[in-house]
């Protein structure tokens, strides 16, 4: 239940608040309120969740909602203002930046090797490109049409 995670995501957002500075701060620190937001901005979903566990269990959103208030305070009471000028979209793209250097190594790693074993000695093609329908050689039938 999403009802369950949202104050104890909330505090984690808040201790962000509450030791971050305003001069830098890193793709981990980024990484709570953003997770924060795409899981729970779903507004509808929550309403709906919180309307069914009214309906099982009304002490227990009581409870959930008492601590979910407390939370909302303390976060409401924090200067936001270190996240103001956050670049959110260019630090992950930033931190992303190795993990893609490492994949186009590995795809160009692959498509030597399947040009390889296929005895295929166009390399300028990626092996996506080049083994999108793959001879067979044992039945000398097509195997598929997908990627690689």
């Amino acid at each position: 239940m999403m009802i369950q995670q949202i104050t104890r995501r909330l505090q984690e957002v808040n201790m962000l608040l509450a030791t971050c500075r305003q001069d830098r701060i890193t793709f981990e620190q980024a990484l709570p309120p953003s997770l924060f937001y795409r899981d729970f901005h779903d507004t509808n979903s929550l309403v709906k969740e919180a309307g069914l566990l009214f309906r099982e269990d009304a002490e227990r959103l009581l409870g959930f909602s008492t601590s979910l208030c407390s939370e909302t305070e303390t976060y409401l009471s924090l200067d936001r203002a270190p996240l103001q000028p956050v670049d959110f979209e260019a630090l992950f793209e930033e931190h992303l930046k190795p993990f893609e250097l490492r994949h186009e190594e590995a795809k160009a790693a692959a498509t030597r090797l399947l040009a390889r074993l296929f005895g295929d000695e166009q390399p300028a093609r990626p092996a996506s490109a080049r083994f999108g329908g793959i001879q067979d050689p044992r039945r000398g039938m097509r195997r598929g049409k997908g990627k690689v």
